[in-house]
């Protein structure tokens, strides 16, 4: 039996989502720029040192909601079948964890960062420390344990670069709305690991 998560942990977490969206929500009307850290704090209710207790900063307001979403990324791959070669796994994986969520929350943070375009190219979908795991994931399905070879590093990495182009273009705006985010990126990613491309 698990056990209850403790009150002021959820009361924190609650606050924290109640900043994000009125964040995004004023973001979205007023524009990134034309919205202050007390704006935000004031329109929640709280006193701007609660919101710095809660927030990092305004930009990550907007940034760390992705890295947040998709953070379940190397637990899927490390437990995708084990029939599956590193390349597939890995594909499957972050297709998985390319899935829109509440159409509510997402298009409301669409708007709110295309308010603040300086900020599309810092979205990522891993940190670095994930990054490396994954890497460490890829050798151990493609079986490798020599450190110098590079194969797994360039099967993540070409994974994540065109994850994130598909991503960003979307983010942007520039994408296609059809098909669904994750089908443009089984899209692009079928297209970089296809030999002959």
């Amino acid at each position: 039996m698990e056990a209850a998560v403790p009150w002021r942990v959820r009361q924190r977490a609650a606050l924290l989502v109640d900043i994000r969206r009125t964040a995004h929500h004023l973001f979205a009307e007023r524009g990134f720029d034309a919205v202050t850290t007390e704006d935000i704090a004031t329109a929640v209710g709280i006193s701007p040192s609660t919101f710095f207790r809660h927030v990092s900063s305004k930009e990550g307001l907007l940034v760390e909601p992705v890295l947040e979403h998709i953070s379940g990324l190397v637990a899927a791959y490390e437990y995708r079948p084990r029939t599956e070669d590193a390349g597939t796994a890995l594909v499957a994986a972050m297709i998985d964890h390319m899935r829109e969520p509440r159409a509510d929350d997402i298009t409301m943070w669409l708007n709110a960062i295309r308010s603040a375009p300086h900020l599309i190219g810092r979205v990522t979908l891993v940190n670095a420390g994930d990054r490396a795991r994954l890497v460490e994931l890829a050798a151990e399905r493609m079986t490798l344990d020599d450190p110098s070879d590079l194969r797994p590093a360039l099967l993540v990495q070409i994974v994540l670069a065109a994850s994130e182009y598909v991503f960003q273009q979307w983010i942007a705006g520039t994408a296609p709305a059809e098909p669904p985010l994750p089908e443009q990126v089984r899209s692009a990613l079928t297209t970089v690991l296809t030999a002959d491309w």
